[in-house]
């Protein structure tokens, strides 16, 4: 029986491990361009974390910055209420009463 596959004492013929190996460089490229764009998309996953993570930072810094001013804001409301004798819920009213007559000229 003459098998081409195999040479004489078991051993493979050179045919058969050339086209072993060049099959298994074959694979080898394919894993190392899987590899290759794991790699890149975990770069760029990295990147898009560092910026929303600056985003979030910058957020939360100009909410505490807006907190503090309505912090002052209202201090010095109070602080002028109590200075003019009034409530400060009456000039809350009045805040109110001269906003909704600002959107009412708006509206109609």
């Amino acid at each position: 029986m003459d098998n081409s596959y195999i040479a004489d004492r078991g051993q493979y013929s050179d045919a058969v491990l050339n086209e072993l190996e060049s099959q298994n460089d074959g694979h080898v490229e394919g894993i190392l361009g899987k590899v290759r764009q794991l790699k890149d998309m975990t770069v760029a996953i990295g990147d898009e974390i560092r910026d929303s993570s600056a985003l979030a930072e910058k957020m939360n810094d100009s909410f505490d910055g807006t907190r503090v001013r309505l912090r002052g804001t209202m201090n010095r409301m109070l602080i002028m209420a109590e200075k003019t004798g009034v409530g400060w819920k009456v000039w809350l009213a009045f805040f109110a009463a001269v906003g909704f007559l600002f959107f009412y000229v708006w509206v109609f």
